[in-house]
């Protein structure tokens, strides 16, 4: 495929954009979750720096999710609760 082809050229150029991803997320995670829709795909891609960037934005998003949820820790221990049943 002509994406296949593009990346094996430009392999220091994924690696760029797979850095760039990553910081901006770090750095701008509301627009990055705004657009993750165009992010999701690479998760398919034959590309290994750029399937790494697209699940360490989705951490990144994850993480400041977390730092900013309202503390509830009746909440949380009800989520605790649920993810030990799912263990099982």
């Amino acid at each position: 495929s002509h994406y296949k082809r593009q990346q094996e050229r430009d392999a220091a150029g994924v690696r760029n954009v797979a850095a760039f991803l990553c910081d901006v997320s770090a750095a701008l995670p509301k627009l990055v979750a705004t657009n993750i829709s165009m992010l999701v795909p690479h998760l398919n891609g034959e590309s290994y720096p750029m399937r790494n960037a697209v699940v360490t934005v989705l951490g990144n998003l994850l993480a400041k999710a977390f730092v900013d949820a309202p503390e509830d820790h009746g909440a949380s221990n009800q989520l605790a609760a649920h993810l030990r049943t799912k263990q099982a």
